[in-house]
């Protein structure tokens, strides 16, 4: 059974549905990629806990992600979020480490945050 996949630096556009065949998965890296969006199957990995979706061209965070429950860290470092959802609350009692420098948020980090984190 497959626990990491690593398929960064490749240029990949789009990141197939077909993922969420890999239910083992606990670690995904697809940084340095040209992804603009993740597929809604996404939410269907429940074992990740390491997600790096870093320097990619990813506009928004598809709600399927508030169901990885057992996520430790996500990276969403040097896309094109200008907001954080606040379902990523949902995760806060698993979640340590969330990166989100290198964004042109609209509002504050603050503003930002405190929905999250209540």
């Amino acid at each position: 059974m497959l626990h990491t996949l690593d398929i960064s630096g490749n240029q990949i556009v789009v990141l197939p549905e077909e993922i969420s065949h890999l239910q083992g998965l606990r670690e995904l890296n697809v940084s340095r990629n040209a992804l603009i969006g993740l597929p809604i199957t996404i939410g269907s990995l429940r074992s990740l806990e390491v997600l790096d979706l870093s320097e990619n061209y990813i506009i928004a965070l598809d709600m399927s992600m508030a169901r990885l429950e057992n996520l430790r860290m996500l990276n969403v470092s040097d896309n094109r979020l200008t907001s954080l959802p606040s379902y990523l609350g949902l995760l806060s009692h698993n979640l340590r480490i969330l990166l989100v420098d290198g964004n042109p948020f609209d509002r504050s980090l603050r503003e930002m945050i405190e929905p999250i984190l209540t």
